[in-house]
């Protein structure tokens, strides 16, 4: 009895190998056939390329918004400053016809053009809230800055004001804000508490970086050797300007228009400027990419 009930057994699973023998087998060939269809027609149809493509055109779409995006705020936003060059000019003429300042003096001394920005440092502070970038500045001179071009040392009086995250909210009492360069007068009447790199006004002495003056003398200079009336908008410069904070990032992108009075004298610029840091923030690169390892590439070039 016990040898018929281990041979009906032993059968049994006999029956079981084949029938699972008899069906797998066929599967597996279908399968496979299925499979090879399958990647045959993938390939034939091009559904991979069109895929391919549909990730760089979508890739191509992600930079030229941004593209678009920076292209608009520099010519709509940032490099609009008629408003404020005219607020300054009015309140510089104003101040020479009242004897409050005098033309041959105004860049002699880090106190000497205080009266004009005391008169528009709230229109300062406004436009660079309402610019969103990362500084404004204006820097005074009555003189040909050509020594600048040979090298020679050169201290400017003027005002730079750092707004270190532009696109956070404004506080009311601008504890937000730094000045990082301005007479300690301006500091105490604006009540802007002094970067860590405050100085009480612009010094240009990089012998052989032309890249620390070109910003000045690009915009500033080229209005000066103009004669007669001139369109402050004609000599707007973007380029590369020395008021970065770290030796890493040792400049910002800034954009300056000479200061010109109604007869065409020349006292000096107006500028706005975005630092390194935020300009990155501006192109985040992992929106490039699902693995975020993209990276966007800013190039400035040297048009004439």
């Amino acid at each position: 009895m016990e040898s018929d009930y281990l041979s009906g057994q032993t059968g049994h699973s006999k029956q079981s190998r084949s029938l699972f023998t008899a069906t797998a087998v066929p599967m597996f060939i279908v399968g496979t056939a299925v499979i090879l269809l399958l990647i045959i027609f993938v390939r034939a149809s091009g559904i991979l390329k069109r895929l391919d493509q549909n990730s760089r055109d979508i890739l191509e779409q992600r930079v030229l918004n941004r593209k678009d995006y920076l292209q608009n705020n520099m010519v709509n936003e940032w490099s609009d400053l008629n408003v404020l060059s005219n607020k300054i000019n009015e309140a510089t003429t104003e101040l020479l016809n009242e004897g409050v300042i005098d033309w041959e003096t105004l860049d002699d001394t880090a106190d000497a053009p205080s009266p004009i920005l005391l008169a528009v440092a709230e229109d300062l502070v406004a436009e660079l809230r309402a610019k969103r970038t990362s500084g404004i500045f204006v820097i005074f001179n009555t003189e040909s800055l050509s020594g600048m071009e040979e090298g020679i040392s050169s201290a400017k009086p003027g005002i730079y004001i750092r707004d270190p995250d532009p696109m956070s909210y404004a506080s009311i009492r601008n504890e937000d804000l730094a000045v990082k360069y301005a007479s300690t007068t301006m500091t105490r009447r604006m009540n802007i508490a002094m970067n860590g790199l405050w100085q009480p006004v612009f010094s240009f002495d990089k012998e052989g970086d032309a890249r620390a003056t070109e910003f000045l003398l690009r915009s500033y200079q080229t209005a000066y050797e103009q004669d007669g009336v001139k369109n402050a908008q004609d000599f707007g410069f973007w380029g590369l300007a020395p008021f970065g904070d770290t030796p890493s990032t040792p400049y910002t992108v800034s954009y300056t228009v000479p200061l010109i009075l109604e007869n065409g004298a020349v006292y000096g610029v107006l500028g706005v400027d975005l630092t390194q840091e935020y300009l990155q923030d501006l192109l985040p690169y992992n929106e490039l990419t699902q693995s975020g390892s993209g990276a966007y590439l800013l190039v400035m070039s040297d048009v004439p």
